[in-house]
């Protein structure tokens, strides 16, 4: 099965209260849109790879690993990942 995801909405994952990313190429007909993350540190470059990882358990059908109870941000009770 292939999956194209076009954003992932971040809300309270790690250190990140609130992020979007889009991944649609508008300015190059190319089929693939990311080729690399940067930012500094603490950006959420590694909150954005642990929600991809995490949808591709969901999407899979297997248990999701209890580490990712861990990643709600310290000061919110739940987070919410949405992925387009």
């Amino acid at each position: 099965m292939n999956v194209r995801i076009t954003s992932i909405t971040l809300e309270n994952f790690k250190n990140v209260k609130f992020g979007k990313i889009a991944l649609e190429n508008i300015r190059k007909p190319y089929k693939s849109s990311v080729i690399g993350l940067y930012g500094q540190n603490g950006s959420g470059k590694t909150a954005f790879i642990d929600a991809i990882e995490l949808l591709r358990y969901v999407l899979c059908g297997v248990q999701v690993p209890e580490k990712f109870s861990d990643y709600i941000n310290v000061e919110a009770e739940c987070a919410r990942l949405t992925y387009e």
